[in-house]
């Protein structure tokens, strides 16, 4: 019996009607009994049965092969390998290349990807009562991933919609931080250009406050020196004068001879205590130390 003959008896079965899950063969008699392990052991089966069919057809076409002339052989290697991306690879190479295209078919493409991929197929085509437990998870898990009406927090449609919003966000930050960075760059001349007279204004500054305490240094503490000696020749002078003013009075009070007849006695006496009167609006030696910062304060204020 040919690889032909087995698959046409095993498909005469019933199995041709199958499409996932596990396959029944005759009409059921018993009611059907979910059973999560069986998913995973039909899983298997199906994989290992896959791998099994993929190597059947390998070794038959190793039979047919052997059973054609060299000519057809190397015509058939030919047309395999006439492709430009083929011209500059070694025997070697090419063998290398074919080992790898066919254990991707056999083993990723239908022994996982289409295993896999088979129970997702059915759960968007098939109607709800056809699928099994697996199945209608899957279907669940879809309609949480792509469903317009579900908020589920893995939902694409909600995660495209706050991407976008994020998108818009960074974009518009962007933009400003852009925005910020030319208004910098405009105001780095400016800035630069202010440093520059504020360290020239802080130099001329100093100068002049140096050139003001060198002019202090040179005119105003002399002349101060010279009004200070002045208003303490002045103060002194002053204190004699109120003390002689109240001397003399007495000392003519003590004389023998009647001073209010004698009109020079007399003159004498109103003199002095008229003097006295004045001088009693004259500041005394405490208040000349007020007058010393007064005037030196006006000094300078002259001098500005």
């Amino acid at each position: 019996m040919t690889l032909d003959d087995a698959c046409d008896e095993i498909l005469s079965l019933g199995i041709l009607q199958h499409e996932y899950g596990i396959p029944v063969l005759w009409p059921r008699t018993a009611p059907q009994v979910q059973k999560p392990d069986l998913e995973k052991e039909y899983y298997d089966s199906n994989k290992e049965l896959a791998l099994k069919v993929n190597r059947l057809v390998f070794l038959n076409k190793m039979a047919e092969l052997r059973q054609l002339d060299p000519h057809s052989i190397e015509e058939q290697y030919k047309e395999t390998f006439e492709d430009e991306m083929y011209q500059h690879m070694s025997f070697a190479e090419k063998e290398l290349h074919l080992r790898g295209m066919t254990r991707f078919k056999t083993e990723d493409l239908t022994g996982d990807f289409l295993t896999v991929a088979l129970p997702v197929l059915r759960s968007i085509h098939q109607e709800n009562s056809a699928l099994t437990d697996a199945e209608f998870t899957i279907l669940n898990n879809l309609k949480k991933l792509y469903s317009h009406y579900n908020e589920h927090p893995a939902n694409i449609r909600r995660l495209l919609a706050e991407y976008n919003k994020q998108k818009e966000v960074t974009t518009e930050e962007l933009e400003i931080q852009a925005e910020i960075e030319k208004i910098l760059a405009e105001l780095a001349p400016n800035l630069a250009e202010l440093e520059s007279c504020n360290n020239e204004y802080v130099t001329l500054r100093n100068s002049y406050e140096n050139k003001l305490q060198a002019r202090d240094t040179d005119f105003l503490e002399p002349a101060l020196k010279r009004l200070k000696q002045a208003a303490q020749t002045l103060s002194r002078r002053l204190s004699r004068l109120s003390s002689l003013c109240d001397f003399i009075p007495n000392f003519v009070l003590c004389q023998a001879t009647n001073w209010y007849t004698d009109k020079s006695l007399l003159a004498v006496v109103d003199e002095c205590q008229n003097l006295a009167e004045k001088l009693e609006f004259f500041p005394n030696s405490q208040d000349f130390k007020l007058i010393e910062g007064v005037m030196k304060a006006y000094l300078a204020g002259l001098l500005l």
